[in-house]
């Protein structure tokens, strides 16, 4: 015996009948497995999961196997049988190889891929293995997903790799905006004189944010779809180097710590790129050098500390 029994008309609220009705109209019936046996409890969320489903499965622009194969992955990496069976021959019928389906089933090495195959197992085995999507991983599928419409969907789609960007109003869960509030509290008293930081040997290209947004609306007017584009300044500093420049702004004497929940397990130590197609293309150079990025930051976060934020 099922621990839910079958949803009917009169067993869910009056005010929801109407979408209990609609449901079932579109269904075919009353669902009696799956999420679907679940969720007809409550007939409107029903109904809006569904108008939902409908648009993503329907409408959606992306290929019918790579919807499939995105399925595929997350009822394997989730251990849902349900899920899986539902979509192993409908995965197939869109175009996924057999080999494909059969070595993620089995967790076994994968065969040749296509690219954008490629791009999405690797961001959804990514995903649901660390609950986090690294960049370079996240950088791929978004290129080939945005080439893919560019191409077949005559989407205009330009390409971005954006490197780390610095400015006011970035989050203080971002390095260098951390340790410009923190000073910002040292220096009016409101914390103690010890700042706490991250991995201050990783060296990254920093551009100011306004810098960057500028390139964006430049690449917007005069950028060529699904051709990528550095977004970056082509230098590097180390993180050492960010916070000597923010402490020498602040006149009060600071410990530096080091804490664990701060670093990352798999910190590159140099990222740095290069800007000569966005240059060559737009005639964008960074305008905001280092040493204003930086009086900018802790000015900002100077007025929001006075204004007991």
């Amino acid at each position: 015996m099922a621990r839910v029994p079958a949803a009917t008309r009169e067993s869910v609220p009056q005010p929801q009948q109407h979408a209990f009705d609609e449901v079932v109209q579109s269904r075919g019936g009353v669902p009696r497995t799956g999420p679907g046996s679940i969720m007809i409890h409550s007939p409107e969320a029903s109904r809006r999961a569904s108008h939902l489903s409908e648009y993503l499965r329907r409408e959606s622009t992306l290929p019918s196997h790579v919807q499939e194969l995105a399925m595929l992955v997350t009822a394997r990496e989730l251990d849902c049988q349900y899920i899986w069976n539902a979509h192993a021959a409908a995965g197939k019928k869109a175009g996924l190889s057999p080999e494909l389906v059969e070595a993620l089933r089995e967790k076994r090495p994968l065969p040749s891929l296509k690219p954008t195959e490629e791009a999405v197992i690797r961001y959804g085995q990514e995903f649901f293995r660390t609950h986090r999507v690294s960049r370079g991983i996240f950088q791929t599928a978004q290129e080939q997903l945005g080439v893919r419409a560019s191409q077949e969907d005559g989407v205009e789609v330009v390409l971005t790799r954006s490197f780390n960007h610095v400015g006011p109003r970035q989050e203080p869960s971002f390095a260098a905006a951390s340790m410009a509030r923190q000073l910002a509290l040292i220096e009016c008293g409101r914390a103690e004189p010890v700042i706490r930081v991250g991995n201050l040997d990783a060296r990254r290209d920093l551009t100011d944010v306004r810098d960057t947004v500028r390139a964006y609306a430049l690449l917007m007017a005069h950028g060529r779809p699904a051709a990528p584009y550095n977004v970056c300044s082509g230098v590097a500093y180390a993180m050492s180097e960010v916070l000597d420049g923010l402490r020498s702004r602040v006149p009060v004497d600071v410990r530096v710590e080091t804490e664990a929940d701060r670093l990352r397990p798999n910190d590159a130590p140099l990222l740095v790129g290069n800007p000569a197609r966005l240059r060559a293309e737009t005639g964008w150079a960074p305008e905001i050098g280092f040493e204003r990025m930086l009086d900018d930051l802790i000015d900002y976060w100077r007025g929001v500390v006075r204004n007991g934020s």
